[in-house]
């Protein structure tokens, strides 16, 4: 890929997209993290930490965007969920499984903490 397009994908990827960490359960009962850039459609990661899947989401992220610009299509705004913003409380530290966010957690979720979490700063 061009060395151009690589550079406006990092600053793309970078802008304040949403990123949710969910912990779920497998059929077999162990648990897993899914990290979830909801912006962008199926830009999903896993992992066996919360550590690993948001590292994951990261490259994934990237890559998508990489892509997009490849492409010539078009690449949805961070700013595209902020018609949601009024559903999402301030949350200034929460742990899940010892990382660290300061974000925004969603009220419908708030009595199971560690189902979801949503932040649109860096995590």
């Amino acid at each position: 890929m061009d060395k151009t397009l690589q550079a406006k994908a990092v600053e793309i990827a970078n802008s304040g997209f949403t990123t949710e960490l969910r912990k779920e359960k497998t059929t077999d009962g162990d648990s897993l993290y899914l990290a979830i850039s909801p912006e962008l459609d199926g830009c999903i990661a896993q992992g066996e930490t919360a550590e690993e899947a948001l590292e994951s989401l990261e490259e994934i992220r990237l890559e998508y965007i990489e892509h997009l610009l490849e492409f010539n299509l078009p690449i949805p705004s961070p700013q595209s969920r902020k018609t949601e913003a009024k559903a999402w409380t301030k949350v200034t530290q929460r742990t899940i499984d010892g990382v660290g966010f300061s974000g925004y957690q969603h009220q419908a979720t708030q009595a199971d903490e560690e189902k979801i979490f949503s932040t649109s700063l860096n995590v």
